[in-house]
């Protein structure tokens, strides 16, 4: 499949498709190392592609390497202060180290771009795993921010055991009902 990508790329060297492809299928192979050269060899083609800036990072935390991660996002995020997408991969970088911090960019990504349901329920799903701090108040906030994702339209399916799980917690059956049955969801429910 790599070698299809790179005569892909051969031929088409701005597709940036091809190139996160290409990324993922050395990622999913656990070539992390060659997942990097090709990042940095997409983002030397596309330099403001912030979607290869974003595989750069994941490919980064694929690798174990988050320290990397963190520190790009960081330089990243001093030039760009207001970028949601870099808040929200900072959160999702550092969140399982430091929930604390990483919930605070997660707030960030979700006051930048309040419409985007993916924000709102990683948000969720980190203050649900909140124990700093008081954790009725971080149960209530994931609450919220499962509302708020659901204002924005049905929820993608990999969201919804989530939602679910958080709805269940506070007693909301009325909307877990809403979400769907069994076999509406299937795996999912």
């Amino acid at each position: 499949a790599i070698h299809h990508f790179d005569a892909a790329l051969a031929l088409q060297p701005k597709d940036v498709v091809t190139w996160i492809d290409r990324i993922k299928a050395d990622t999913d192979f656990e070539r992390h190392e060659e997942a990097i050269k090709a990042v940095e060899a997409a983002v030397k083609e596309l330099p403001t592609e912030h979607r290869l800036i974003e595989a750069r990072i994941m490919v980064y935390r694929r690798a174990g390497r988050f320290k990397e991660a963190e520190d790009y996002l960081l330089r990243h995020l001093e030039e760009k202060p207001d970028d949601d997408w870099a808040h929200f991969q900072l959160a999702e970088t550092v969140a399982r180290f430091d929930r604390e911090r990483g919930n605070k960019h997660y707030l960030l990504a979700v006051e930048l771009k309040p419409d985007n349901a993916i924000y709102w329920m990683n948000y969720a799903n980190s203050l649900d795993r909140s124990r700093y701090g008081v954790e009725a108040e971080h149960i209530q906030a994931g609450y919220e921010a499962v509302l708020r994702a659901l204002e924005l339209g049905p929820l993608p399916s990999r969201f919804v055991r989530m939602a679910r799980n958080i709805l269940v917690r506070m007693g909301r059956f009325d909307i877990v009902e809403s979400l769907g049955s069994f076999r509406d969801l299937g795996r999912t429910w």
